[in-house]
């Protein structure tokens, strides 16, 4: 995967698309597998805003029953399924629990119908999966029961729980990366840090971005036949290119925080806890997550009013944070010296939910036409809602811009089945099995695992690397599991250009915490070898790093 502005720049593309979060890495994804020619782009790194903020779940829609959106359930869960079946290194299912309590929406009774409700609508969940990706039927459990599954748990209104499972992401970084070089496998071309700064137009048509190289500096014009933008909380500000009163799709922002807790409170079960930030405040639904010998846990969530680019986390909703947590879970005790890690995001929102207490995020993904909406044509909006769903958008997408372009017979969707580059797994246990039987003796179990989740099938090209230089083979701190040729093959591989982009978004070495100044000169040490860096260059990236970590 080569970056390659310039040659971008001799082509004309059917779709170019501004944006690579989760929802541009799948569009570009599926755009190039059905056969057009695609360009994508993002002004940061590929995940690198408010797809690398997240909970990690995979949500199979039992959430949407209390709405009755019933729809959204079986979307939902049919998109749980394709995301293990392509991804079945990255995506694993995860038991989930919620107490009840009362007589009425939480009670015994309405959770033991919505778990019934539930396994019907998603009755064909488990067919012709992969047995360590099997869902099973929910259940109510009794209020011992869920003392041991939930150990601290002291309210007294808790009479037992709903168990159900969901999936949970090893690592959603990888699993937008991997889109992306699935798409530029299919032929697609890719570029991170390369900001779209105008729109190429012939009259009312866009024909094409013109794109600022921050890397070089440089400016080059990418022409294509049609536009989709997939900024997100930016689309706003990148529809202003048009100097037209177009749609703005964005009603207003919202801030959503996630905690990464030093402590692991949890071994199994993710847990969905109420707690209140005080007396008279509305309740607030947790929910606290087990990963990676962890727990993460959200999601906070107030009025952004500032610039998209400036998101300031206040010592106030940190605060506010921790006496939610601590008022769902007493026992816990959670302070800031808890704190591995702070996720922030934006996420657009309802319109008219800016004047509530807290802001309703977008419940239905938005894709907009501007020719059709607003005279401009060769121009698509796309605003996406949940990680779950965006392979499901990307499809829907296409097959709107493939009608646009007067494509028909022989572009049909495979995205569901084809797998993601490491997902050709069909029995992921006995792939393990296997692999680590065959696992070096120098390669610690801890490392050969990590490989494994994280790379699928192409662990194997980070173990030869390592082999053929012993190395490489060495984790990069004595507390890591990380090896040196995760590092090489970010850089060499994977269009990591700054320490940030292995650190965060490649190796999952920071994903947990930041990680130690040794740690840290290690890994910009292996990518100066591969990039040329001199050693200034190697202490600006290490300060860099240290500045894209939230401060609280």
């Amino acid at each position: 995967m080569k970056r390659d502005l310039q040659a971008m720049a001799q082509k004309t593309y059917d779709v170019a698309i501004v944006g690579c979060g989760v929802y541009g890495a799948f569009a570009a994804r599926e755009a190039a597998l059905r056969g057009l020619s695609v360009a994508v782009i993002d002004k940061k790194d590929f995940c690198g805003a408010t797809s690398a903020n997240s909970l990690k779940i995979i949500h199979g829609g039992v959430r949407y029953l209390q709405q009755l959106d019933i729809a959204r359930v079986v979307e939902s869960a049919k998109e749980r399924k394709n995301l293990m079946r392509i991804a079945p290194h990255l995506v694993h299912p995860l038991p989930c629990v919620m107490p009840t309590r009362g007589l009425l929406m939480r009670s015994k009774p309405a959770m033991f119908a919505g778990m019934l409700l539930n396994d019907l609508l998603t009755s064909g969940r488990n067919r012709n999966v992969d047995s360590e990706k099997t869902i099973p039927a929910g259940s109510i459990v009794s209020r011992d029961e869920l003392m041991q599954l939930v150990p601290g748990l002291t309210d007294s209104r808790y009479d037992g729980a709903a168990v159900w499972h969901d999936a949970l992401a090893f690592s959603t970084e990888r699993l937008v990366i991997s889109a992306v070089k699935a798409a530029v496998q299919a032929g697609a071309d890719a570029a991170n840090y390369a900001q779209a700064v105008r729109f190429l137009l012939n009259g009312k048509k866009v024909t094409g971005v013109v794109v600022k190289d921050l890397v070089s500096g440089d400016e080059v014009t990418i022409k294509s036949r049609l536009v989709v933008n997939n900024t997100g909380p930016w689309s706003n500000e990148v529809l202003s290119f048009l100097e037209e009163d177009v749609t703005m799709p964005v009603a207003g922002l919202a801030l959503e925080l996630n905690f990464v807790l030093k402590r692991q409170l949890l071994k199994n079960h993710a847990v969905g806890l109420a707690g209140y930030r005080n007396a008279d405040a509305k309740e607030r639904l947790l929910f606290f997550v087990p990963w990676h010998g962890v727990t993460m846990v959200g999601t906070y969530c107030r009025l952004h009013a500032g610039r998209v680019d400036r998101i300031q986390v206040l010592d106030h909703d940190i605060n506010s944070f921790i006496e939610d947590i601590n008022s769902a879970l007493p026992s816990a005790g959670i302070t800031r010296d808890d704190i591995a890690i702070v996720h922030a995001g934006l996420l657009p929102i309802e319109a008219g939910s800016e004047m509530w207490p807290e802001p309703e995020p977008l419940r239905h993904y938005r894709l907009i036409d501007h020719g059709r909406k607003d005279g401009i044509e060769g121009i698509f909006t796309v605003l996406g809602v949940k990680y779950t769903t965006a392979r499901d958008v990307a499809e829907k997408t296409m097959n709107k811009v493939l009608r646009h372009l007067g494509k028909s017979g022989g572009f049909t969707s495979s995205s569901d089945t084809t797998p993601l580059p490491g997902g050709d797994i069909t029995d992921f246990q006995r792939f393990v099995k296997e692999a680590m039987a065959a696992s070096p003796k120098e390669l610690g179990n801890a490392s050969m695992t990590k490989l494994l989740y994280s790379y699928g099938t192409e662990y194997r090209a980070i173990l030869d690397m390592g082999l053929a230089d012993g190395g490489l083979l060495k984790t990069i701190s004595p507390t890591s599991s990380v090896i040196g040729a995760e590092v090489v093959h970010a850089a060499r591989n994977e269009m990591a250009l700054n320490l940030g982009d292995v650190v965060f978004r490649r190796a999952d070495i920071g994903s947990a915490g930041m990680p130690d100044e040794d740690t840290l000169r290690t890994c910009a040490k292996l990518m100066a070898r591969e990039l040329s860096w001199d050693k200034a260059k190697v202490e600006k990236e290490i300060t860099h790093v240290k500045s894209e970590v939230i401060k609280f």
